[in-house]
C-alpha cells in the first residue's frame, strides 16, 4: 500500500533523555543471565516550518527527583537510571529554541522514562497522549492505588483531573490508514507528521512517521519495540517468569505487540523507512552508518556519540 503523498515536511532533531543499565534477558529470549548494555532514552523535537510550531516528541528522563512520584523515585534509584548531562531545556536553547516556543509535547506513552509533568519547563505547551491512556493510567494512581502487583503506578499530578494543574488530552484523530497501521492521524494536516497508534506496549502507546526535508522518512517508534534486533526478527520477545509464578513481559500485549513490529518491519522494507526507537542505539555504532538517521543529531550530539555512545557510557 502506497503512502499518502506530500511535499510538506518537517525538521528533526535527536535529544539525550538519559540512559540506565540494562539486562539484555528483559528483552530477548534465550541470552545469557549477565548480557547487558545501556539503555538509551532519546526524545525529538520536531519543527513544523508551515505553522512555525515546535512540537517534542517525549521528554526522556529527568534527573529531578521532584519530577516523579515516590514509587517511581525508588524504582529509578534501582534501575540506576540517569538523566542526560544537559537538560532538555539546556538541549533546546543550544537548538536556538526556548522551552517557552514549545507549544505542544507528544508522549508517546504515560511511562516514567517518556512522561512526566510539563507545565513548570514547558509552560506553554499542550500535552497529547494516545487513547485510552486516561482510563489507564487514572485506575493505577499513586497512592490511590495500593495493589502491590501493578508494577507501574502514574503522577495524579498529571491524570487526577481533580488536582492536575497540566494541560493534556488524548489525540481524537481522525484516524486513517498509513502503510500497514489501520490508525494514523495526520497531526499537522500537511502529510508531514503523522500519529500512528502502535498497541502492544501499553494502552495509548504511539509511534510517528515524519517525513524530512530531502523526502526521507523516519519513524519514531517510541517503545513499540526496545531493540532493532526484535524488529528485524533476529530475537524473540522475552517473557520471564517471577518467583511467585507469573509471567512478566516489557510488553502488556505480546501478540499486538509483535504486530506492530512487524508493521514497523514492513516500512522499513517496502517503504525505505528509517527506524529510530526510543532506547536502541545500534543505528549510531554500525559501521556504515545511517546518513538520513545521522542528519537528525547536532555536532555536540556526533561529538558525544563517539565519546560515550560507542563505549556504552552515560552522558
Amino acid at each position: 500500500m502506497s503512502l499518502p503523498p506530500t511535499e510538506a515536511f518537517v525538521r528533526l532533531r535527536l535529544l539525550n533523555g538519559g540512559s540506565g543499565n540494562a539486562r539484555t534477558k528483559i528483552f530477548h529470549k534465550d541470552v545469557g543471565e549477565g548480557e547487558a548494555f545501556r539503555l538509551y532514552n532519546w526524545a525529538f523535537l520536531i519543527y513544523e516550518p508551515q505553522s512555525h510550531r515546535h512540537v517534542l516528541w517525549d521528554v526522556g528522563q529527568s534527573s529531578d527527583k521532584a519530577d516523579y512520584i515516590p514509587s517511581i523515585g525508588k524504582l529509578i534509584d534501582t534501575l540506576g537510571v540517569l538523566g542526560p548531562g544537559k537538560s532538555l531545556g539546556e538541549q533546546l536553547q543550544a537548538h536556538g529554541t526556548q522551552p517557552t516556543d514549545v507549544n505542544t509535547v507528544i508522549f508517546s506513552h504515560a511511562h516514567f522514562d517518556h512522561c512526566r509533568p510539563i507545565a513548570k519547563t514547558f509552560p506553554n505547551a499542550m500535552g497529547y497522549f494516545g487513547p485510552g491512556t486516561a482510563d489507564e493510567c487514572m485506575g493505577k494512581l499513586e497512592p490511590y492505588n495500593t495493589d502491590p502487583k501493578i508494577g507501574h503506578k502514574f503522577d495524579p499530578r498529571i491524570f487526577d483531573r481533580k488536582i492536575s494543574k497540566e494541560k493534556w488530552e488524548e489525540l481524537q484523530g481522525p484516524w486513517v490508514r498509513f502503510g500497514p497501521f489501520d490508525k494514523a492521524m495526520d497531526f499537522f494536516g500537511n502529510g508531514s507528521l503523522w500519529v500512528i497508534q502502535g498497541p502492544g506496549h501499553m494502552v495509548g502507546n504511539l509511534c510517528a512517521a515524519a517525513r524530512l526535508e530531502d523526502g526521507h522518512w523516519v519513524l519514531l517508534g517510541s517503545d513499540c519495540s526496545h531493540t532493532m534486533a526484535l524488529v528485524e526478527g533476529k530475537h524473540e520477545i522475552a517473557e520471564l517468569i517471577r518467583p511467585d509464578g507469573s509471567r512478566f513481559c516489557v510488553h502488556e500485549d505480546l501478540d499486538q505487540a509483535k504486530e506492530t513490529m512487524r508493521k514497523i518491519r514492513e516500512l522499513k522494507q517496502q517503504h525505505g523507512f528509517h527506524i529510530a526507537l526510543a532506547h536502541d542505539a545500534t543505528w549510531m555504532k554500525a559501521k556504515e552508518r545511517d546518513q538520513v538517521l545521522f542528519s537528525l543529531l547536532d555536532e555536540q550530539t556526533l561529538k558525544d556519540v563517539d565519546a560515550h555512545v560507542l563505549f556504552d557510557e552515560p552522558f
